[in-house]
């Protein structure tokens, strides 16, 4: 689904106008919309016209200058901790897609906020932002399942950290004895933590990171896999021309001939070999 906003605002009048001054300046504005614009800007959630913008309004560049940028049609979109819909903006066309398969019937969903925390983390920044507690599937399981989930997210933490690092300290070391420990089943792992987490809005850098471990590595069909995957989920979470999309085909189609493929896999072999990497 793609939107235009039935209003943009300027971000300097909307922080430092008189309250009651930039009540009339929106009602003046409101007014000028079609009729069913203005019903449908009118049963989103908030009080006044203010609250209206500020609890459903899009942050979007216009002249690389923010904007807030209402899409009534948009807001409707409820919350969800793991949503089966990615939006993204680009200038003020608002686009929606779907990430996963999503039987008929299902209600669709955004995330209003950063989704990869803890639970008691979301949920403190849902009430405090939008003030409501979130009954989401997510939010919804029982202890033991919370308590499982957490620790995963703590591990997708803890494992991108740390593939960054070995990453940084494995390119340092180039030409001399790698001592990093980096190998590309670190990065296997991180994908299936993202899938088990339904993470599914958010798996386009995860993939793009796998695909070009399992290069390095040497390993064809697992770098294909990935990169195959990365292509397809780039597109959806920012659009057709993402910047990684043409790399990720290349590399999907002819995986000898991308510049990753090799750069690690006599390392990478002798590890595997020695049985040091797990």
């Amino acid at each position: 689904m793609q939107q235009l906003p039935a209003l943009v605002i300027h971000p300097t009048p909307h922080m430092d106008m008189h309250p009651e001054k930039r009540e009339d300046f929106y009602r003046s504005a409101i007014e000028q919309l079609p009729k069913k614009t203005q019903e449908s800007f009118m049963r989103q959630m908030g009080e006044s016209f203010y609250e209206k913008v500020v609890k459903n309004s899009f942050r979007a560049f216009v002249d690389d200058v923010a904007h807030l940028a209402v899409y009534p049609k948009v807001s409707r979109f409820n919350h969800d901790c793991r949503p089966n819909v990615h939006y993204r903006l680009s200038g003020l066309i608002h686009t929606t897609v779907a990430v996963r398969d999503i039987p008929a019937g299902t209600e669709l969903t955004i995330s209003y906020i950063y989704v990869r925390k803890s639970r008691a983390e979301r949920q403190k920044e849902l009430s405090e932002s939008w003030n409501f507690t979130c009954t989401c599937e997510q939010c919804s399981k029982s202890a033991e399942e919370i308590a499982a989930s957490d620790a995963r997210m703590r591990r997708i933490k803890a494992l991108e950290e740390d593939i960054e690092r070995k990453v940084i300290e494995s390119a340092r070391k180039r030409g001399s004895e790698d001592t990093s420990g980096l190998n590309p089943d670190m990065a296997g792992e991180l994908v299936e933590l993202y899938l088990t987490e339904r993470l599914d809005a958010h798996l386009g850098p995860v993939y793009v990171r796998a695909a070009l471990l399992y290069a390095m590595f040497g390993h064809e069909e697992k770098a294909k896999e990935y990169a195959t995957e990365a292509a397809a989920a780039l597109e959806r979470e920012y659009g057709p021309h993402a910047r990684d999309i043409p790399s990720m085909r290349d590399l999907a189609e002819r995986p000898r001939d991308h510049w990753a493929w090799g750069l690690k896999a006599v390392d990478y072999n002798t590890m595997r070999k020695n049985d040091t990497m797990l």
